[in-house]
C-alpha cells in the first residue's frame, strides 16, 4: 500500500510541475520582453515545444518507420507578438534535405534567451 501511494504521489508531483511549465510558458506581457524574467519564461516555452517536437519526431507515417522532421523556430521581428514562437513540421520522405537544410541555422535570440535566463 505505501509503494502504491508513493507512486501516485510521485505521478501527482510530475502533473503539478509540468502545469507549473505550462503555465510558466503561456506568457504575452510585451513590457517583459528582453528581460530576465522574459528569458525564463521563454526557456519554459522551449522546453514545452520541445516535447511537442520530440513526441512529432516519435510518431510514424503511415507504414513508414520514419516520423517526422522538426523545427523550432520564432517570428521575425520578435518583438511582433510574445508568442513568436513556431514549430515547425514536414515529412522527410516527401520534402527530403531540401526544406531541412532551409531550417539548419540555429537561431541566436534563442541562445541569447538561454544565457540571461542561466545567469538569473
Amino acid at each position: 500500500q505505501l509503494v502504491g501511494s508513493r507512486c501516485e504521489m510521485r505521478q501527482k508531483q510530475q502533473q503539478d510541475d509540468w502545469d507549473a511549465l505550462a503555465k510558466a510558458a503561456d506568457y504575452s506581457n510585451e513590457q517583459e520582453f528582453g528581460t530576465n524574467r522574459n528569458a525564463t519564461r521563454r526557456i519554459a516555452k522551449a522546453l514545452l515545444e520541445t516535447d511537442r517536437r520530440l513526441f512529432l519526431e516519435e510518431q510514424t507515417l503511415g507504414n513508414s518507420s520514419v516520423g517526422y522532421k522538426t523545427a523550432l523556430m520564432r517570428m521575425d521581428p520578435p518583438e511582433v507578438t510574445p508568442k513568436n514562437d513556431v514549430l515547425v513540421a514536414w515529412r522527410p520522405d516527401v520534402y527530403g534535405p531540401v526544406v531541412e537544410d532551409a531550417f539548419s541555422v540555429p537561431n541566436a535570440a534563442c541562445q541569447a534567451d538561454i544565457e540571461v535566463a542561466k545567469s538569473h
